[in-house]
């Protein structure tokens, strides 16, 4: 739109005082335009490098979750195993008891 008005301004029509203070900004927004140029592959690789580390955290979090279901299911067959010794146990101890009683 401002280079429409510096046209405009250069083919003799004459711009209110907002259009003038447009006109004059150009050489700022041009050289805004071109910094923003030469930032935007840092704020690529900005965004990259952050979606890398949330990748990366949310495959550590999953890791963690599956080491703690690991060994919480561990600890449940650990314990179903001794508890099934345990009844093997009581079993042979019920039947040699029940043998003395007769």
């Amino acid at each position: 739109k401002i280079l429409v008005l510096v046209d405009q301004k250069k083919g003799g029509k004459s711009l209110d005082a907002d259009q003038v203070a447009s006109v004059n900004s150009l050489p700022f927004v041009e050289a805004n335009l071109e910094q923003l140029k030469e930032f935007l592959p840092q704020f690529k690789s900005i965004s990259t490098e952050h979606e890398k580390a949330r990748k990366k955290a949310a495959r550590r979090e999953e890791a963690k979750r599956l080491d703690s279901e690991h060994k919480r299911a561990k600890g449940v067959l650990s314990t179903l195993h001794y508890l099934s010794l345990l009844t093997l146990d009581l079993k042979e101890s019920l039947l040699t008891d029940s043998t003395v009683l007769h």
